[in-house]
């Protein structure tokens, strides 16, 4: 894990921001400091600067926009969008899918008519399977990004110009909005730069080893520590610090600002503490002359609801009451002690607010999921436990879709604070909702102890088989603990011996395909086998969707344990049962999967043409939707066949296929192998002895990790002395043969560093 840098440089009042970061060599600058500091004020200024210099500046405020799934990502291409559609149209459309996902409204655009929906090709994260990986936000991300690089370099309206994204409040920005700007900055585009506030460096913080179940399972302020953290201390930005004024400072801001105040600098001073927010907000309220500062009877009566909810600007707008500006409420929280207001008080505050929203409807630049997030919020503080749950429910089906862990988990702790006053299969719901996001994170004793919070509450067999399920699978397919499982999924299949309607048979068969689990990790096969052959009966009279799944999964299932057996033939035979699949609704999702593992059965089974020909229709068909994820995987694997056979240049060009791919999702480790392989495979055969040995000078200087950079000096260095070994080892690990599941997580979405994607 590499660190976030030290605070090394404080912010010079004295001299203009823009001034200040064009002399940064890195193209990302942190600027840490409260927001009284003044932040993003300086950022106004920086961005006025830029556009006045003639380049483009983009302005993203993402305070309080938690809730709002990509909020600070579709602001920058809402920022691009008319340049788009005057310069790049046909740039637009070929991204459509991601574009009508974040803009819901455009699908009856004509310019996106007869285009495919990114739910048609990218499959979304499974709670059955426990499977975080999620092709549709990965899609969203790295198709977005890709589009913003390619407008920059397609418009004639921004040739040769720097995009300067200015982002206020990070810290506050919704996990998918963070990942995006990581993914941009992974491109390392020479003209694209971006300056974010944040209060303070992120740092990890310990988990809390006891305590309340709520405080231990819920610590949404350490998972978003974690998180920025590691993104953060991945791009390795410039940070600067905020410094409040000194009271110089503030006399020449008087000065420039309202000479006739200078007399009242001291006490603007001593008013403000120096923070620039606060006496900017002194002079814009001191009124003609020396009139004393006053609030508003308006203020007034906002500041008594303010103190009772602390909700955010955009959310007064929203519900129609009459906000103050954020300076002038920064001033008010400075000066003022007031009395901390009263359970009535906060309850009515609350219940207002929430009826303001509910009569006023979703505002437009809303999304569903932010609207009913407040809802929840608001109806739960005042007491509107039903309401609440309603809301609950709508807005966490929709962060979870996308993988907005910290929303889900906030508003699920804050529904659980009054959770007797829900019904067994409400509080149920919240606990496996707390369970599948700690399971999505990886924390994966959490999980356990979420799903045992379920089973406290549970009361119907079927419900608890169900959690003994989820247990059993997080001990087998994340913790490896095959002892722990057996013991869960036979505790499961008791809670329901002797029912047999849909629902209880529907757990029995996801209890035995656990089972089979464990038993195929303990490479006992045939009993693997079996198992999965007796959950398969279970379902046989079933066909809803959820049975589907199930029978999928366990076909699937099958031919892997056939071919661990041995029996490639049964194996092969069993997933040709796929091949409909292939005609259906799902024929672009699954195609490139069925022929990927289709040519891996026919390469094990020594039919290399024909295997050679089936990853080149994966290959196609990945293409088909534009699926760089896995065209680089497929393109690295035909890569190593064409070696095999001595077919150099075809291995080539397939590496480079590879790198290209790479890079369209950001990710430059793998592009940086595939490079590397290329330049090896190219010295070892005698082509381009002295071009290998560039590639690999300029590889060495612009690697980012370390470890790339010590194995391009060490291959210079055997290739000087003749040697062999370290080039064939680079070769052997770049290229390899492809495995029978074509499988691979999305690590991008769900782990700190998105340049590494594994085999």
């Amino acid at each position: 894990m590499v660190a976030v840098p030290e605070t090394s440089v404080k912010v010079d009042w004295n001299r203009s921001l823009i001034d200040q970061l064009q002399s940064v060599r890195e193209a990302a600058v942190l600027l840490i400091g409260e927001e009284r500091l003044g932040g993003a004020m300086l950022m106004a200024q920086a961005a006025e600067d830029v556009h006045q210099a003639g380049h483009l500046a983009v302005s993203i405020d993402v305070t309080g926009r938690m809730s709002h799934s990509f909020y600070g990502l579709k602001a920058m291409l809402m920022a691009l969008e008319p340049v788009l559609r005057q310069e790049a149209a046909d740039l637009l459309k070929a991204h459509a899918a991601e574009w009508t996902s974040l803009f819901p409204h455009a699908r009856d655009d004509e310019l996106f008519a007869n285009t495919v929906r990114i739910e048609e090709i990218a499959l979304s994260a499974s709670e059955r399977r426990l499977s975080r990986e999620n092709e549709q936000v990965f899609r969203l991300i790295t198709g977005s990004v890709s589009l913003v690089l390619q407008a920059m370099e397609r418009c004639p309206s921004l040739a040769g110009k720097t995009l300067w994204l200015f982002i206020n409040r990070l810290d506050e920005a919704d996990r998918l909005s963070a990942h995006a700007f990581h993914n941009l900055l992974l491109r390392r585009h020479p003209h694209i730069r971006v300056v974010a506030t944040m209060r303070s460096v992120p740092r990890p913080a310990p988990k809390a080893q006891e305590g309340n179940p709520l405080q231990v399972l819920f610590d949404v302020r350490r998972i978003r520590a974690q998180f920025l953290s590691d993104l953060v201390g991945d791009v390795q930005p410039r940070v600067m610090e905020l410094q409040a004024w000194t009271e110089d400072q503030v006399r020449a801001f008087v000065e420039a600002k309202r000479p006739d105040l200078v007399e009242r600098v001291p006490q603007m001073y001593r008013q403000s503490g120096g923070m620039p927010m606060l006496v900017q907000a002194l002079l814009a309220g001191a009124g003609e002359g020396l009139g004393t500062f006053e609030w508003t009877a308006e203020e007034q009566a906002f500041l008594r609801l303010y103190r009772a909810v602390h909700a955010n600007e955009h959310v007064w707008t929203a519900a129609g009451i009459q906000a103050m500006t954020r300076d002038r409420l920064l001033l008010a929280e400075q000066l003022d002690s007031p009395e901390a207001p009263g359970e009535e008080e906060v309850q009515a505050a609350h219940r207002l607010l929430y009826e303001k929203l509910i009569a006023r409807g979703c505002p437009s630049y809303w999304t569903a999921e932010e609207y009913y997030s407040h809802l929840a919020y608001h109806a739960l503080m005042a007491g509107l436990t039903a309401d609440g749950f309603a809301h609950v429910e709508q807005a966490v089906s929709i962060s979870e879709h996308w993988g907005n862990y910290e929303n889900v988990l906030a508003l699920v702790k804050l529904a659980l604070r009054t959770e007797e006053s829900f019904s067994v299969e409400q509080r149920v719901y919240l606990w496996k909702r707390c369970g599948l996001m700690q399971a999505y994170l990886g924390n994966y004793d959490e999980v356990n102890a979420a799903y045992e919070q379920a089973l406290r509450v549970a009361d119907t067999p079927t419900m608890r088989a169900q959690l003994y399920a989820y247990l059993t699978l997080v001990a087998t397919k994340r913790q490896f603990n095959v002892e722990r499982a057996e013991v869960l999924a036979h505790q499961g299949l008791r809670e329901i011996d002797g029912l047999e309607d849909e629902a209880t048979m529907i757990e029995r068969g996801w209890l035995h395909n656990t089972l089979a689990l464990t038993r195929f990790m303990q490479k006992r096969y045939k009993e693997a086998y079996e198992l999965c052959r007796t959950a398969f009966q279970f379902l046989k009279s079933q066909s809803n969707s959820e049975a589907l799944h199930l029978k999928i999964n366990l076909v699937s299932n099958m031919s892997v344990v056939a071919e661990q057996m041995g029996n490639l033939d049964m194996a092969l035979k069993i997933w040709r049962r796929f091949e409909q699949f292939l005609r259906g609704s799902g024929s672009r999702l699954f195609a490139k999967i069925y022929f990927y593992r289709e040519a891996a059965l026919l390469l094990c089974m020594g039919d290399e043409e024909a295997a050679l020909q089936q990853l080149i229709r994966a290959y196609e068909e990945a293409g088909a939707i534009s699926d760089h994820f896995h065209m680089d995987v497929i393109s690295r694997n035909i890569s190593s066949l064409y070696r095999e056979r001595g077919m150099v240049d075809a291995c080539i060009d397939w590496l480079s296929k590879s790198e290209r791919h790479a890079l369209e999702v950001g990710s430059c480790n793998r592009a940086e192998g595939a490079r590397i392989a290329a330049a090896a495979i190219a010295y070892e055969t005698g082509r381009g002895g002295e071009q290998s040995v560039e590639i690999l000078k300029q590889l060495e200087a612009t690697c980012r990790i370390e470890r790339r950079r010590d194995l391009c000096r060490q291959l210079l260095l055997e290739w000087e002395q003749g040697g062999r070994d370290t080039t064939q080892a680079v070769i052997r690990q770049e290229l390899q043969r492809p495995r029978t599941k074509l499988g691979m997580p999305f690590y991008l979405i769900h782990i700190p560093y998105g340049h590494v994607i594994k085999e």
